[in-house]
C-alpha cells in the first residue's frame, strides 16, 4: 500500500505564540500516530490563557495502536478541560501527571473488557479474537505539554510515558524510557523473579544489552570506539544516532511481545513483564514563551548524537536546534510543521530506506505570533 498522509491540524494566534501539529503515514500500512495541539481560555483562579501539545504514538499488529493513540489524545483533552476554573500556579503536577496516565491506562484497559475481548485479570490474554489480534495487543506512547503565565513567568509542565520525546527551548527533557536507559533496566529487575522471567532487553533480539550488574555489555558497547556500539555483533544502527535496535521482548506468556519503549499505555503482556505507564514530569518556567517541540520516534530517529536535527538541503546538511525556525516561518505554523514533518519523512528514507520509513508525528509551539 502506498504511503498516505493523514493530518488533523489547528492553528490559534494566542499571546504565547502560535501552535500546529501534523502526522504523517510511514511505510506501514496504518499510520499509528496521533497529535493534537488546541488553546484554552480560561477565568481565575486558572490561567487565562493555556495552549496544549500532544503526541502519542500507538503500537499494534494490525494498526490497533491507533485506537489507543486517538484514545489518550480525545481522553487527555477532556482531562485538561476538567481542571478549568483549579488555581493551576499551586497543583502537584507530578501527582497530576501521574493520576492522568493512570486514568489513561486504566480507562482504555476497561474500554477493551467491556467489548468481551477475553482479558483475564492479571493482564494476560487467552488467545486471539477471530482470526486477528485484538487490541488488547496495542498500547501507545503519550506525550503532552501544558504552557501558560503564572504571575511574571510562563510555566510549562510536560507529562511524557515512553520515547515520543519533549523539546523545550532546544534541550530534550531528561527522561529515556527505552531498553538502553540502564535506570529502566535496573527498575524492571527490581520486580519479583516470577515478572522479570519474562523480560529481557537486547538489541534486534541477538544480544543482551547489559550485564547482571547493571552496567553495559562491553562486548558490545564501548564509548570509546567511534561508534560505541559493535556492529560485528549483527546489529544495526537504526536512528542517526547510530545506536542498535533495541526491546523489551516477553517471553513464557500467550503471545511474544517486542517493544522498543518500557513505558506506554494499555500493552495487557507488557504490563505483565515490567512495563509501566508512570510517567515522567517536568516543570520549567522560562521568562517568555518557549519553544516547545514534541515528536514520535519517526521524527527523533533523524536527530544526531548531539540532538541536533539534520536536514539535506540539495547537497548539504544545515542543522536546526528549533524546529520551526528559519524560512517556513514566514509561514503558518500548520505549514511550517507540515514542513517539517515531511522533510523527515524524506530525511528518514534516505538514511535507512522507503521501506522502513516510521510514522513521522509533531506538535510545535512558536513564541512567535502573526
Amino acid at each position: 500500500m502506498a504511503a498516505t498522509t493523514t493530518t488533523t491540524m489547528t492553528e490559534t494566534t494566542t499571546v504565547l505564540g502560535q501552535h500546529g501539529h501534523f502526522t504523517r503515514q510511514g511505510s506501514k500500512h496504518y499510520n499509528e500516530d496521533a497529535s493534537h495541539s488546541f488553546t484554552l481560555f480560561g477565568q481565575a483562579p486558572s490561567p487565562s490563557t493555556i495552549v496544549v501539545l500532544i503526541v502519542a504514538d500507538g503500537h499494534g499488529t494490525h494498526g490497533e495502536g491507533k485506537t489507543c493513540a486517538d484514545f489518550c489524545v480525545s481522553t487527555a483533552t477532556s482531562w485538561v478541560q476538567s481542571l478549568m476554573g483549579h488555581d493551576w500556579s499551586s497543583m502537584n503536577w507530578e501527582q497530576k501527571g501521574s493520576e492522568l496516565t493512570a486514568y489513561l491506562h486504566n480507562e482504555f484497559r476497561s474500554v477493551l473488557a467491556q467489548k468481551k475481548e477475553r482479558v483475564i485479570e492479571n493482564g494476560i490474554v487467552c488467545d486471539k479474537v477471530g482470526t486477528f489480534l485484538s487490541h488488547v495487543h496495542s498500547g501507545s506512547t503519550f506525550s503532552m505539554t501544558l504552557t501558560f503565565p503564572v504571575e511574571n513567568t510562563i510555566r510549562t509542565v510536560a507529562i511524557q510515558v515512553g520515547d515520543s520525546d519533549i523539546y523545550i527551548n532546544g534541550e530534550r527533557m531528561p527522561c529515556d524510557h527505552s531498553p538502553l536507559n540502564p535506570e529502566e533496566w535496573k527498575r524492571i529487575q527490581s520486580f519479583p523473579s516470577e515478572l522479570r522471567a519474562h523480560c529481557v532487553f537486547d538489541a534486534h533480539g541477538r544480544l543482551d544489552v547489559f550485564l547482571p550488574d547493571g552496567t553495559y555489555n562491553p562486548a558490545h558497547y564501548n564509548p570509546s570506539w567511534k561508534n560505541p556500539w559493535n556492529w560485528n555483533s549483527g546489529i544495526r544502527p537504526n536512528c542517526a544516532k547510530y545506536t542498535p535496535g533495541s526491546y523489551l521482548r516477553t517471553f513464557g506468556l500467550p503471545q511474544t511481545m517486542q517493544l522498543a519503549c518500557t513505558r506506554s499505555i494499555g500493552d495487557y503482556y507488557g504490563h505483565v513483564s515490567g512495563l509501566t505507564c508512570e510517567p515522567s514530569v517536568f516543570v520549567k518556567d522560562t521568562e517568555g514563551c518557549p519553544h516547545i517541540t514534541i515528536g514520535s520516534d519517526g521524527a527523533f530517529d533523524t536527530i544526531d548524537e548531539k540532538d541536533n536535527w539534520v536536514f539535506q538541503e540539495g547537497n548539504t546538511y544545515t542543522v536546526h536546534i528549533n524546529m520551526c525556525a528559519g524560512r517556513e516561518i514566514d509561514a503558518s505554523m500548520m505549514d511550517a510543521v507540515e514542513i517539517r514533518v515531511n522533510t523527515l519523512y524524506r530525511l528518514y528514507a534516505e538514511k535507512f530506506g522507503a521501506k522502513h520509513v516510521d510514522d513521522v508525528s509533531l506538535a510545535c509551539l512558536h513564541p512567535r505570533t502573526f
